[in-house]
């Protein structure tokens, strides 16, 4: 696995709903995601979405962000960005 930096950005994208969260390299393995990828969210990152509400201080933003974010964040090579829920 590529090495990831402590205070990774996660950004869960929707049309209509984004969630952003500070995570770290654990949080990526527990889910089997990597950095700096986008993924097609299924059965296996349900709990995903308990575990950062329940853990995580999500912040919810209005849909789009998460592309926004993903431009600027993509450039400093930190970010997970989820796009399509």
């Amino acid at each position: 696995m590529a090495s990831v930096n402590e205070g990774i950005l996660l950004g869960l994208g929707n049309p209509l709903l984004d969630i952003t969260i500070a995570g770290d390299a654990k949080f990526l393995e527990k889910y089997g995601l990597q950095a700096n990828n986008a993924i097609e969210a299924d059965d296996r990152h349900k709990k995903m979405f308990d575990d950062i509400v329940q853990n995580h201080n999500p912040t919810y933003i209005a849909g789009k962000a998460t592309n926004e974010l993903s431009s600027g964040s993509h450039r400093a090579k930190s970010a997970l960005v989820m796009n399509g829920f």
